[in-house]
């Protein structure tokens, strides 16, 4: 299967890393069949991980290459989600 890269932006929910109620942007890659099943895949596995108020925009299929030379962090998250099905890069700066 693709792997299938979306942008995000949830809020944290008390308890976690991060303050309570405060809003983040996420880039989530998921290894799936299709764009729709990534985008469900996506907001589930943000919401089981301590998020709330999860808004996936898009899923588009990406390719290694895309991520290659981009920082350490992108290219974990997308060789976390070939291998192991997701991988997730938090942005901490809050969302406005």
């Amino acid at each position: 299967m693709p792997v299938h890269v979306s942008m995000a932006e949830a809020r944290a929910l008390p308890g976690g890393r991060m303050p309570a109620h405060q809003a983040h942007a996420f880039l989530v890659f998921v290894n799936a069949a299709d764009a729709a099943s990534a985008a469900i895949r996506a907001s589930r596995e943000l919401a089981a991980s301590g998020w709330y108020d999860v808004e996936v925009i898009g899923a588009k299929p990406v390719k290694a290459d895309v991520v290659s030379g981009r920082p350490p962090e992108i290219q974990s998250a997308f060789e976390d989600a070939a291998f192991g099905g997701i991988g997730v890069v938090l942005f901490e700066e809050p969302v406005a």
